[in-house]
């Protein structure tokens, strides 16, 4: 199970930073669902060990991730603009 969930935040993190990287804005709000979707990992993980820091951390990225999806308030890209 653990490694499951690591692999999760692995892709999904990964994933992320390339989509809110990526020149065409079309992308962002996408990225910020990606990475939404990794938060409930990092906040589970973070809360059994007891890293407080990076719990907190992971509020703010979950804070920011929910100001991207309202900032980016246009439908998600369709599989015709993703291939362009």
């Amino acid at each position: 199970m653990g490694t499951l969930l690591q692999a999760w935040v692995f892709i999904s993190g990964a994933l992320s930073i390339w989509l809110l990287s990526d020149p065409r804005s079309r992308f962002h709000r996408l990225g910020c669902w990606v990475g939404l979707a990794s938060q409930p990992v990092w906040l589970w993980s973070t809360s059994q060990s007891h890293q407080w820091g990076m719990f907190a951390l992971s509020l703010i990225y979950t804070a920011s991730f929910l100001r991207g999806i309202a900032s980016h308030h246009r439908s998600l890209p369709s599989f015709k603009e993703i291939m362009k």
